[in-house]
């Protein structure tokens, strides 16, 4: 499926604190890491450009030759400056891009899936931000479109947080089946937890 007026940015400039290891690198028991297994499934839809946007200090050149193989066109970029947060590293992943629609992904979320990424894009012209939901939350990824974009790359300063930002344009949500949208892995219990209740081996 080509999606060429479509990006996705991969957020994973964070410190890990909590998990106690960086989170992109993190092995599924299917081996994957926590990064491939996300742009694998983005990766059936043929994007413009996939951006991942890592803590600087959680360079790994091995692991990120791998990505860089398997799903090229793919452009790593590294945030100095983890401190001003996500919102921070998602404006300097959207410096990269240049379509009207961008996927925003974050790396605490392994498992999701193609139907929840069709039923977001089915829904872009309504709204400037699609939002999946499920039992009524609201979950990850999003889709933002132009206007969002645009005022993220020339107002960024303005937002303390991207929910600040979000509460300015108009929002759409979609509900879908997977409750895998409301999932967050922060911790190796959580992680262990999750892995023993899915299928991903």
């Amino acid at each position: 499926m080509q999606n060429k007026n479509v990006s996705l940015i991969l957020l994973s400039g964070g410190k890990s604190t909590r998990m106690g290891m960086p989170k992109a690198w993190i092995k599924l028991y299917n081996k994957s890491s926590f990064a491939e297994q996300i742009l694998s499934c983005y990766n059936t839809f043929d994007l413009q450009k996939q951006v991942l946007v890592l803590n600087k200090t959680h360079q790994n050149k091995a692991e990120e030759a791998k990505l860089k193989h398997l799903f090229s066109p793919l452009h790593i970029i590294y945030n100095p400056n983890t401190e001003k947060g996500r919102l921070y590293s998602l404006k300097i992943g959207l410096e990269h891009i240049t379509t009207d629609l961008c996927f925003i992904h974050n790396i605490d979320q392994p498992f999701v899936t193609k139907e929840t990424l069709e039923a977001l894009l089915n829904e872009s012209s309504y709204g400037d931000v699609i939002i999946p939901k499920h039992n009524e939350k609201g979950g990850h990824p999003i889709l933002i479109g132009k206007n969002i974009i645009n005022e993220l790359k020339t107002q960024y300063k303005n937002y303390a947080t991207l929910k600040e930002l979000l509460n300015q344009f108009e929002k759409t949500y979609i509900a879908v089946h997977s409750d895998e949208i409301l999932t967050n892995i922060n911790t190796s219990d959580e992680l262990v937890q999750h892995l023993n209740a899915t299928n991903v081996y």
